[in-house]
């Protein structure tokens, strides 16, 4: 059985993200021991891509993006390789957040798990 310590004293994680602002488009980013990473974006800004896949297998987490749901893109930061994550469970989830003060609103759809 993995023991959760495995993972290190910190945080640890892995993302890929729809952040227009500040030019970035799709994001991905990383945390290993509550330090985050910001690996990399695609640069698209507002005209980023609305569909976003992350695939583990093994240790490798694959991040990529699509335009309408059928063909993938992988990002320039995939894959990434966590050995630390080796064995581990993971919780998978979805987020928002605004980074400001101000309210913000967001629809989730087509969101699946497949194992």
């Amino acid at each position: 059985m993995p023991n959760l310590a495995d993972a290190g004293d910190g945080e640890d994680w892995v993302s890929i993200d729809y952040f227009p602002i500040w030019n970035c488009g799709n994001f991905v980013r990383t945390a290993d021991d509550n330090s985050r990473n910001e690996n990399g974006n695609n640069g698209l800004a507002f005209d980023l891509d609305p569909w976003l896949q992350l695939e583990r297998v093994g240790n490798t987490f694959h991040f990529r993006t699509s335009v309408d749901g059928l063909s993938w893109t992988e990002m320039d930061a995939s894959p990434i390789t966590r050995d630390d994550m080796a064995g581990l469970p993971l919780q998978v989830g979805i987020r928002h957040a605004t980074y400001s003060d101000d309210p913000g609103y967001i629809a989730f759809d087509n969101f699946s798990i497949e194992r």
